[in-house]
């Protein structure tokens, strides 16, 4: 199975029917069919600090047209080609992952909540090698390793990257 590059945000299948289930009965809505009452509950099933790739959605049982669905609907966001994040994460998450990073730097410290004097632009940090960025307006982008590994899926730098 091709993975598709993004520097901290890697693939893995959760078997889930309950996302399966929520995005399912958004499409319905969607497309005004009938309601399933066991999918409510399960309706913000997408974390807003995770990064999803097209393997966790298939993980989750969703077939090709529920994402494209899901995605024409907006209960997913698609950042990038196989990058997917939850319609509630924060604006900085949607950038960082459209260019092909982690939110970063100064971003990612007010993010934490410490004070930064200028949080205007957002701060974007690759990695050394990466190419076929997507560079935007108001985006300063920092190509440097990571000290601290990301967890999978995460979408932000550790403090000590953030500091360094």
């Amino acid at each position: 199975m091709r993975r598709p590059y993004s520097s901290g945000m890697l693939c893995i299948a959760y078997p889930s029917s309950p996302v399966r289930t929520a995005l399912a009965e958004l499409t319905r809505r969607a497309r005004g069919g009938p309601a399933v009452p066991e999918a409510r509950q399960h309706a913000g099933v997408l974390h807003p600090d995770h990064a999803y790739c097209h393997a966790d959605l298939k993980g989750f049982g969703l077939s090709q047209r529920e994402i494209t669905a899901s995605v024409r609907w907006g209960a997913i966001v698609r950042a990038r080609q196989g990058v997917y994040l939850a319609p509630a994460s924060a604006p900085g998450v949607h950038v960082a992952a459209r260019v092909g990073g982690l939110v970063g730097c100064v971003s990612a410290l007010a993010a934490l909540g410490v004070f930064v004097r200028d949080a205007t632009a957002t701060h974007v940090q690759v990695s050394v090698h990466a190419t076929r960025l997507r560079l935007e307006p108001d985006v300063r982008v920092h190509w440097a390793p990571l000290r601290v590994p990301v967890p999978v899926g995460g979408v932000s730098v550790d403090l000590l990257d953030a500091l360094i």
